[in-house]
């Protein structure tokens, strides 16, 4: 068995590779033998590597002098051939970053950002009304002993916690759009100039609210009223401001599962507070023994009317 096999004959021709790079095969009793291309150069290597194949057949890796080398296009296979008017150059249309969810979401926090840094102002500025107002909630004659609070620097205690509210009750507002298919409200307007138009919707109103109570009670010959009224009303507001601000916090950064939970619960908070400061505005009246009358006007103005140009507004929209 072992007598049939003979040595490889002995080749001691040149022979030309594709890029006709003479190459001198090695003896048949050299330990070369078993790597047949170790004599070849690196240049006819990577042109015999990266030729394709013209033919399902194998091409023979020794090729004639004569054999016309096979000359490959710049892409195989070649790429469509496209037009003129293919060819120009059209940039995509630039997107506004605000219309996108990252750039909304950084324009929320930048908003309640200010809102946080005024909450650390009445931290450290006017924590001492604060407690006294948390005091007087449970209080037996809250009504009465509310007004009792004073301080060189009460009016500015109320203007930044209702400003604020006013910050928090905005986000939690468009949070609740959100849920409430928003698609037909960002239609023209981007989630971020809503929530400015939240914002400076809610900052209208509050100011039409003060001037409304101030011209009544002048007009009833009242003007202690709208005092009594403006404190009364936004006592609970007042008291209610680090939960705003940490429900507008956690509607906004928070996982979708738990953000319609925080978003639910802020629009309850705040419809149980307005309903609680219009039951403390009728107890105001009745204790003091205010022109009921004036009551039923500020009600219809204030307490109905707003909310019934809301729905009205919802339903055009």
């Amino acid at each position: 068995m072992y007598d049939s096999i003979r040595p490889a004959p002995h080749y001691t021709s040149s022979v030309a590779t594709l890029s006709n790079v003479p190459v001198t095969l090695p003896r048949a009793d050299s330990c070369d033998s078993i790597f047949p291309y170790k004599g070849i150069e690196q240049e006819a290597l990577i042109s015999w590597l990266i030729v394709p194949r013209t033919s399902n057949s194998d091409t023979s890796a020794y090729e004639t002098e004569n054999t016309t080398p096979h000359i490959p296009e710049p892409f195989y296979p070649q790429l469509a051939r496209r037009s003129y008017a293919e060819k120009q150059y059209n940039p995509l249309p630039i997107q506004d970053i605000w219309s996108t969810y990252a750039g909304s979401l950084s324009f929320t926090f930048a908003f309640l950002l200010v809102g946080i840094l005024l909450s650390a102002y009445i931290r450290f500025r006017f924590w001492k009304y604060y407690t006294e107002y948390a005091k007087l909630l449970f209080h037996p004659r809250s009504l009465v002993r509310v007004n009792e609070v004073e301080g060189p620097h009460i009016a500015q205690f109320h203007f930044i916690v209702d400003l604020t509210n006013i910050f928090s009750i905005s986000v939690i507002a468009l949070r609740g759009l959100e849920l409430f298919s928003l698609e037909q409200y960002t239609e023209f307007l981007p989630k971020p100039l809503l929530l400015l138009l939240l914002f400076g919707s809610l900052l209208l109103f509050y100011f039409f609210r003060y001037l409304v109570l101030r011209l009544s009670s002048y007009l009833i010959n009242q003007p202690v009223t709208s005092h009594v009224i403006w404190r009364q009303y936004f006592f609970i507001d007042r008291l209610l401001w680090p939960y705003y601000l940490a429900l507008a916090l956690l509607a906004t950064f928070n996982t979708a599962l738990l953000t319609p939970i925080f978003t639910y619960t802020g629009l309850v908070l705040i419809a149980v507070s307005t309903l609680y400061a219009q039951f403390r505005i009728l107890l105001t009246f009745i204790y003091f023994h205010y022109n009921l009358f004036y009551y039923f006007l500020y009600l219809c103005a204030l307490g109905i009317a707003p909310w019934l140009g809301l729905i009205r507004w919802l339903q055009l929209v």
